[in-house]
């Protein structure tokens, strides 16, 4: 061999090394699945015969366990996130639990997941058996359990692999609402940056140069890791169901963002941020490629909509029937019919009044007709639910307009009871505006504590106050509350105002409510 043929070779050979060492991976993620173990309509509600028949349904692990082989066959190096948020949502969970949670995942080869809020809506109690009957590690590097705690041990901060003689560290997070929202017990939870800066700290110590969050604290959150984790280099999210997606989206979702949204830190890194909407209607697809120094050095992708024209896995299918057989014979029942679509969709439920919500919550009202009122039609005079309880929509033109106890378990999953409470007034006024307060209120992402009633209310998204000037309207009695209107006169002025009213009252008069316990206690 000649030696320009020997420096050929070795150029070449130098060139093979240079690319076999950086690292091309492919992140497979999904989050809020919320136990949509059968396909769904649209909205993610139930899907029904006559939609399957017109391929108008979406996802269902039996596709989500296909599309997920098919991508792992077609990009070699994949690992699988899940951001949370497995529990709770149908009568799958509501009857069979952690049990069939576990059971599935564990038939995905799950890499990683991060513990949701709903994770603990049983209690520890109820997370203890899922994480012990999983194959794969339960994430959250910001969650404390005291010594007697029975998840003591079990939740890991992170975890580590290593693929292609790169080693990489996944770190996981949950939102810091979860005491407020979930019963945690003793549980505590810490900041997430915080919390994910010290969890990087002794995993650098040990040479890794690969940093991928796995969360469940919604997009907003999502973004400030991005921004403020210095050695953080991939998010993948959950909490806020975040639909991100490059151009016209393909299905009713409307993208809030681009796939993947890209944040740039004070350095320059750019790190992607990735959410892939829920329940399963999607797998995020997110191709990171890295240099011998662990850089991130190029990205991109786009989730998969999980049409029926994507193929189901068999086995998985089989798997499911004794578990469905159970749902049915519970959940077939019809209990009534709609001729309206019933929008129980999370940015409207969230944010602003939605038909779902009104007909929720005046259900309440008109349920406490049955009990006497010496001056009202109804007991109560108002209805509160919030509008994160509302988990999917109703769609009239599918089964001929008919409900089902699975259709309405499927848009109310919580086990809550609804209570009566006699509230001021004025505490009536801060409650309202509590629900609206621009702390708390993202007309992009809505906010689970917005509240739903049965009655009017006006309210300025701007200010987060309930509008001076415009009347709450107390439905039962047709009475009238100003939120400033408080002494004689000025509630002589109000009437005035009101076409002459002779029912407005002041904010110190006293109302009757019913709501979710909850809600109630809280207030």
């Amino acid at each position: 061999m000649t030696n320009s043929s020997c420096i050929f070779a070795l150029a070449l050979l130098c060139c093979f090394l240079e690319t076999i060492s950086s690292l091309n991976l492919t992140i497979l993620h999904l989050n809020d699945f919320h136990s949509r173990f059968e396909p769904t309509d649209a909205y993610s509600g139930t899907c029904t015969q006559k939609l399957q028949t017109n391929k108008g349904c979406f996802g269902g692990i039996a596709r989500l366990k296909a599309a997920i082989d098919q991508e792992r066959e077609q990009v070699g190096n994949s690992i699988l996130l899940k951001g949370g948020d497995a529990f709770q949502g149908t009568l799958y969970y509501t009857i069979h639990k952690w049990r069939v949670v576990s059971h599935f995942l564990n038939k995905l080869g799950m890499t990683a997941m991060a513990i949701g809020n709903h994770e603990f809506d049983d209690g520890p109690e109820g997370l203890e058996p899922f994480i012990k009957a999983s194959t794969f590690p339960l994430l959250a590097c910001n969650i404390q359990t005291p010594e007697d705690s029975i998840l003591r041990g079990l939740i890991q901060g992170s975890t580590t692999l290593i693929i292609n003689g790169t080693r990489i560290a996944i770190i996981g997070y949950t939102t810091t609402d979860t005491p407020t929202i979930a019963s945690v017990g003793d549980t505590t939870f810490l900041d997430e940056i915080d919390a994910i800066n010290s969890e990087i700290k002794p995993l650098k110590e040990q040479g890794i140069k690969v940093f991928i969050a796995v969360g469940h604290s919604g997009f907003q959150k999502d973004v400030e890791i991005a921004e403020k984790v210095p050695d953080i280099d991939v998010v993948v999210g959950g909490h806020t169901n975040t639909f991100l997606y490059t151009g016209l989206g393909p299905s009713v979702e409307e993208p809030e963002g681009p796939y993947p949204f890209v944040v740039t830190q004070e350095s320059g890194k750019k790190v992607p941020v990735v959410q892939a909407f829920a329940f399963g209607k999607y797998l995020g697809r997110l191709i990171v490629v890295f240099n011998d120094d662990g850089e991130l050095t190029d990205f991109k992708g786009s989730p998969l909509l999980l049409t029926q024209e994507l193929p189901e896995d068999p086995e998985i299918k089989k798997e499911l029937e004794p578990y469905s057989e159970k749902v049915q014979a519970i959940g077939g029942k019809v209990v009534g019919t709609t001729r309206v679509f019933l929008d129980g969709r999370r940015q409207n439920c969230r944010s602003r009044e939605c038909s779902l919500g009104n007909l929720a919550t005046d259900a309440f009202v008109n349920q406490f007709t049955k009990r006497k009122s010496p001056d009202a039609w109804s007991y109560v005079s108002i209805a509160l639910l919030n509008g994160g309880g509302i988990r999917a929509s109703i769609d009239e033109t599918t089964s001929e307009g008919n409900i089902t106890i699975k259709d309405i378990r499927t848009s109310f999953p919580f086990g809550n009871m609804i209570d009566v409470i006699e509230l001021k007034g004025s505490t009536i006024v801060k409650i309202l505006e509590q629900s609206v307060s621009n702390e708390n209120l993202d007309l992009r992402e809505g906010y689970g504590g917005f509240l739903q009633v049965s009655g009017i209310l006006d309210f300025d998204a701007i200010s987060g106050y309930v509008s001076e000037n415009s009347p709450i309207w107390i439905g039962t009695e047709q009475r009238i509350m100003f939120r400033n209107v408080e002494t004689t006169a000025e509630i002589e002025e109000a009437a005035e105002l009101t076409s002459g009213s002779k029912n407005t009252v002041d904010i110190s008069s006293s109302f009757t409510l019913a709501g979710l316990f909850f809600i109630l206690v809280s207030s």
